[in-house]
Formats: structure tokens, C-alpha cells, sequence
């Protein structure tokens, strides 16, 4: 069963694409117009924001180590591996943590590099 083909009925300057007046984002960019610089601000901003919360998270994790191995006397005395559990999280178990941190950092800005990048191309 063929549908009916649907039919516009409207004046030719109606439906014709309009000329924008304002350029390119990428001529903006490359002119460094106001445009172009609130761009680029708008993406500083963002990037700036996600460095304060990866660097908030890793300052908050690694804070609270010390913090707790003073709040409880007992840990100072746990060995594991016959190592102090206060060396043992600091020297082996931050790395998987600094990892988790760095990879979630590059996929955020990975994403906002992009997210711009398909800004600046659909304007």
C-alpha cells in the first residue's frame, strides 16, 4: 500500500533557506571576533570546570587516607605484606585511583572537544 505522497503548498520565499547575516564559527574563530571569543570561553570554562573536579576528587581522596589512618591508631600497627597499610594504600592502591582519575579527565574533555567542534560546525 503506497501512502499519498504529502504535498506543501506555500509561497517560494516561505520555504527557501534564508541567508544568515552573521559569518562562520570557524571564520569567527580564526578572525577572533566577539563571537569566536565567547566560543572559545564557553569551552575554556567547561575544561576549566571538569580540571577543579578531577582535581577536587583526587585532593578529597587522597586527603582522607591520612586523615583516618589518624583517627584509628590501630591501622598504624596492620601490616600488609609486611608493609604499613598507610604505605601500602598510598603506594600501590592510588595507582588504579590516579588511572581511573586520568581516564575519566581525557574522555570528559574528549567529549567537550567534540561537542564544539560539532557546534562550530553545524553554525
Amino acid at each position: 500500500m503506497d501512502r499519498p505522497r504529502r504535498v506543501i503548498i506555500a509561497h517560494p520565499r516561505t520555504t527557501s533557506r534564508r541567508r544568515s547575516s552573521r559569518t562562520s564559527a570557524p571564520r569567527d574563530l580564526a578572525e577572533h571576533t566577539i563571537r569566536g571569543e565567547v566560543l572559545l570561553a564557553a569551552l575554556r570554562r567547561s575544561q576549566l570546570r571538569l580540571a577543579i573536579s578531577i582535581a577536587t576528587a583526587f585532593s578529597m581522596t587522597f586527603a582522607v587516607i591520612p586523615l583516618v589512618y589518624f583517627a584509628f591508631p590501630r591501622l598504624q600497627e596492620l601490616l600488609i605484606l609486611g608493609v604499613p597499610v598507610l604505605w601500602f594504600l598510598l603506594g600501590f592502591a592510588s595507582f588504579p585511583v590516579i588511572v581511573l582519575l586520568g581516564w575519566i579527565h581525557v574522555r570528559a574533555t574528549e567529549r567537550y572537544e567534540q561537542a564544539f567542534t560539532d557546534l562550530i560546525k553545524d553554525v
